[in-house]
């Protein structure tokens, strides 16, 4: 949904400053994760200057990058950068994914260690890279980005704690159960607020135009959920496979792809590269064919299945109109708000978000979706033939 233009800096150079802590963490607490960074120690001395800052604003979480001076009892010295990321909520857990990924081989930013806040909130620290995004103008970072969601969803299961069982199951079902209910109240709300013009004229214009669009919605929701439980193959998933979620690390080999941000899950075998094929990837030199060929080919040689382009077509139509419909309450709640992330506070950053959130992407999402009902099956936006 969203869209980058190109790779760029992780982090903008800023005055620097000295700091003795870090995220109320003393230095005596961070030595052991900074010897583990440089594979060396002990370390006798240690200073903290902060000299980098991102741009980056997560919604469960704040950044920091500490730059580290150190020297070790051998009289060794030098410095390391490190992105260090305290999560918002307490319950909120990554530093076993990174362990657990390093183990299969999925690229991720080393992780050094994670140590625990006042609140209980895990802090992780973790490779800087120097280069985040995506260029979708760049076929070998696109072809790069397609490989390595091959990868995740080709990954053998069970592995570490990506485990299918009857708990899994349970708890999916009710989460699915709960999530019905808040979904069917939200579209009603946003035909409520939509008419009303809370939403911007586009979509007063499409309510008004559709005033049985609560009804025509819940009914295709119910519909794709059968579809996709039908075609459905568990595997590991991102849950939020987009290019903000991807860095580069540079190697003696050229650069290398890697996946941050893990709150992976079990999930559905194309869900991650159907959001991504119907959406972020539009501008890019590859044609939807040459995407959606570029991934099979690698998923199909990892998994040793032999999934053809029209089966792989139609799964991925339908779990991207899954992600559409999704998406709305979330859509609805920005649209009104204008709070694309935690903090987000000047009135002209809010008022830009919601006109955003109002006429591209909640509107471009419901006239799809709208299509899509009128069909009882989801459109063909790609044009791709089959035969």
């Amino acid at each position: 949904m969203v869209q980058s233009v190109m790779s760029m800096p992780s982090a903008k150079r800023i005055t620097p400053k000295t700091v003795e802590a870090i995220f109320d963490v003393p230095k005596a607490d961070l030595i052991p994760i900074v010897e583990a960074a440089i594979g060396d120690g002990p370390i006798t001395s240690l200073e903290i200057e902060i000299a980098h800052e991102t741009e980056h604003k997560g919604a469960q979480s704040v950044t920091i990058i500490p730059t580290f001076y150190y020297q070790t009892a051998r009289g060794k010295s030098g410095k390391i950068t490190i992105f260090v990321k305290r999560q918002l909520n307490a319950d909120h857990r990554e530093a076993d994914n990174y362990l657990a990924f390093e183990e299969v081989g999925i690229p991720t930013p080393k992780c050094y260690g994670h140590l625990v806040g006042t609140n209980g909130e895990e802090i992780l620290f973790l490779e800087f890279l120097p280069e985040i995004g995506l260029d979708v103008q760049d076929e070998f970072e696109v072809r790069e980005w397609l490989g390595l969601l091959a990868r995740i969803s080709a990954m053998p299961l069970p592995f570490a704690h990506f485990k299918i069982n009857s708990e899994i199951l349970e708890a999916e079902a009710e989460r699915d159960k709960r999530w019905q209910q808040n979904w069917a109240l939200s579209l009603k709300r946003m035909w409520e607020k939509g008419t009303e013009g809370e939403l911007g004229a586009k979509i007063k214009a499409l309510c008004d135009d559709n005033p049985s669009g609560v009804a025509i919605l819940k009914d295709y929701q119910s519909h794709v959920d059968k579809q996709t439980t039908r075609i459905s193959k568990d595997a590991l998933a991102q849950g939020d496979a987009c290019d903000h979620n991807l860095g580069w690390r540079v190697t003696d080999q050229g650069k290398e792809i890697v996946v941050f941000d893990l709150g992976f899950k079990i999930g559905h075998r194309f869900a991650d590269i159907s959001y991504v094929i119907d959406g972020q990837l539009q501008s890019c030199p590859l044609s939807p064919k040459e995407i959606a060929s570029c991934f099979l080919n690698q998923y199909n040689n990892l998994s040793g299945e032999s999934v053809t382009l029209e089966e792989f077509l139609d799964e991925a139509a339908w779990f991207a109109d899954a992600d559409k419909l999704y998406s709305l309450p979330w859509l609805l709640d920005i649209a009104l708000s204008g709070q694309l992330t935690a903090g987000t506070s000047r009135p002209d950053e809010i008022e830009k978000n919601r006109t955003m959130i109002q006429d591209c992407w909640l509107y471009d999402n419901l006239t799809k979706l709208l299509e899509s009902a009128s069909n009882h099956r989801p459109a063909n936006r790609l044009g791709i033939a089959t035969k």
